[in-house]
């Protein structure tokens, strides 16, 4: 047989918008699955790289005539760009201090960066100002492309006398972007002239990412708010990314310079040292230096339960890398080789992972069950060695690492993933059917659904069930009761693993595949008829979506055949 063919919907993750996941059969929308998300996540997209949603709040962000305010300084169009085009502009004094400027508002660490180039000024005053705070501005040298040791900020060469240069800082939450030509290098032009400029960019961070084009709003690229995530994490084919709510409570989780995070034995973090997972050159360089040396941060007035925590590391010099964490009565701890890709050791109660993420880039997972209150979190470096170090996260009441939650100055949450389709009774079997699923299992320290629930009402369900334990189950749940009931043995699903799930229907007829192999029958049950389609539970408290990453899902409106289905599931 044809299983695309006799499939009445077939979900194979590959076409997405706002509030949309298209399948691929039918084709006239009747399946395609609503889907919401109230905040921005993170993936990893399909050049193997974790894509963050990143925005450019600047206006008119290469049109200088427009939103922008001037004093004592004029803006002329259709000088020379770096791409040879005529899109820069020539910006000039005109008085002292001459200035152009926008109103932005950004809270927390935040960078503003432009291309320019010297004109008859050698030198650019730019940065973002609050009242009186100075702590974003910088100069920038446009001739020999230097800026003062020490400043923050940066300046990097594009070729043909053009530079990218980017201030930043965190002194306040109001104010705008100030730019400003100048002959001097100790801050504003003291005789007239100008320089040329291109494309500015105001963003949250300390580095400059690549430039986003606005006209009369901000924009926002990546996995915005509502958008469903395609991950491509050590593969090369999309796979649909559901998750439940969680918080990263680490404020700085890529500023391990920041004072927020206590250096113990004399340790020294080198900040946007090295390439990180996401592309850009925002990972630290952290060097061990003296016994027990570590970077760490304590909480207090928690809730007594399982706690996750989890960062990206890179080999230098050094391969082990422990993380510890004391709940006030019990140092639990996990070793990771980082350059072998292996957990070397665990402490009793501890659950860890080591993932790779490419480029020699690991992420590393530790989760214990604590009875206290309060958790320092630590990081141990050898004494002399040198890592890279990014992505801090620590996820409370979380029996298991997410997706990466950036976080600049406060602790973030991202929204629970949700996608369904109600109103479907004419593609699912009512009478009998077929459910199929093909995933990767990244979690079962909980119970929840994997990933599709066929339902009429709260009394009537089809679905599969994990359990914390590695057991799954496939449920038959109608009138409030167990219709039927097939499941696996404890501890038959393995984390990392790729599964194809089936599950069969028919009045006194059931049957559940996983991977080829038959795990069981039921030959007596009803069943009732089904009108929905969900692919995160938004019913049950305390059964929410798995975190696993779909990578196809079918329905048959029929009863496949065991062989069909010993087929279809293997791998």
């Amino acid at each position: 047989m044809s299983f695309f063919e006799d499939a009445s919907l077939v979900l194979i993750p590959s076409a997405i918008k706002d509030q949309k996941i298209y399948s691929v059969k039918p084709t006239d929308g009747s399946g395609d699955l609503t889907f919401s998300r109230a905040s921005s996540a993170t993936r990893v997209a399909s050049n193997g790289l974790i894509e963050k949603v990143r925005t450019n709040l600047i206006l008119q962000s290469n049109t200088f005539n427009t939103t922008w305010g001037t004093t004592n300084a004029t803006i002329t169009s259709g000088a020379t760009d770096p791409n040879g085009g005529t899109t820069a502009w020539t910006l000039a004094n005109t008085g002292a201090s001459g200035i152009i400027q926008q109103a932005a508002t950004l809270d927390g660490l935040r960078s503003v960066s432009i291309y320019a180039k010297a004109g008859t000024h050698r030198y650019l005053y730019m940065g973002a100002y609050v009242g009186s705070g100075t702590d974003s501005y910088q100069v920038f040298d446009l001739q020999d492309g230097v800026i003062p040791t020490g400043s923050k900020g940066r300046i990097e060469s594009i070729g043909g006398g053009w530079y990218r240069c980017t201030s930043y800082g965190a002194d306040g939450t109001t104010g705008g972007v100030q730019i400003l030509p100048s002959n001097v290098s100790t801050g504003a032009a003291t005789t007239n002239g100008s320089i040329l400029i291109w494309r500015c960019q105001y963003e949250s961070g300390d580095i400059a990412t690549d430039y986003i084009a606005t006209t009369s709003a901000a924009v926002s690229v990546g996995p915005v708010s509502g958008l469903p995530r395609l991950d491509y994490l050590n593969s090369t084919c999309p796979r649909l990314l559901l998750e439940p709510q969680r918080t990263n409570l680490f404020q700085y989780s890529e500023q391990l310079d920041n004072a927020y995070w206590s250096k113990i034995g004399a340790i020294t973090v080198t900040a946007n040292n090295a390439v990180s997972p996401d592309g850009y050159q925002n990972a630290d360089l952290v060097t061990g230096a003296g016994g027990g040396a570590r970077i760490q941060r304590a909480f207090s007035g928690l809730t007594a339960g399982t706690r996750t925590l989890s960062c990206f590391v890179k080999a230098g010099t050094g391969t082990e890398v422990t993380i510890n964490s004391y709940d006030g009565i019990v140092d639990k701890s996990a070793i990771f080789n980082v350059v072998t890709g292996v957990v070397d050791s665990t402490s009793a109660g501890v659950s860890a992972t080591i993932t790779n993420y490419g480029n020699g880039w690991y992420r590393l997972t530790h989760t214990y069950t604590s009875a206290g209150t309060s958790y320092s979190c630590q990081f141990f470096f050898d004494d002399g060695l040198t890592y890279r170090v990014w992505g801090m996260q620590f996820e409370d009441l979380s029996s298991y690492a997410t997706s990466y939650i950036p976080t600049l100055g406060t602790s973030v949450t991202r929204v629970a993933d949700a996608a369904s389709k109600t109103g479907i009774s004419s593609l699912i079997g009512q009478t009998e059917g077929t459910l199929f699923v093909d995933f990767v299992l990244n979690n079962y320290d909980t119970t929840a659904f994997i990933p599709i629930i066929l339902t009429n009402t709260s009394a009537d369900q089809v679905y599969f069930l994990l359990e914390s334990t590695g057991q799954v189950y496939a449920d038959f749940y109608f009138n409030a009761s167990f219709s039927a009931r097939i499941a696996t043995s404890t501890g038959f699903l393995v984390k990392g693993t790729r599964y194809k799930m089936a599950l069969v229907y028919k009045q006194n007829d059931f049957a559940f595949y996983i991977n080829g192999q038959q795990i069981g029958t039921d030959n007596s049950g009803i069943v009732r008829s089904m009108i929905s389609a969900n692919f995160v539970y938004p019913y049950a408290s305390g059964y929410g979506p798995s975190g696993n990453t779909i990578n196809q899902a079918l329905l048959f409106k029929t009863r496949l055949s065991n062989s069909d289905l010993a087929t279809l599931t293997t791998l």
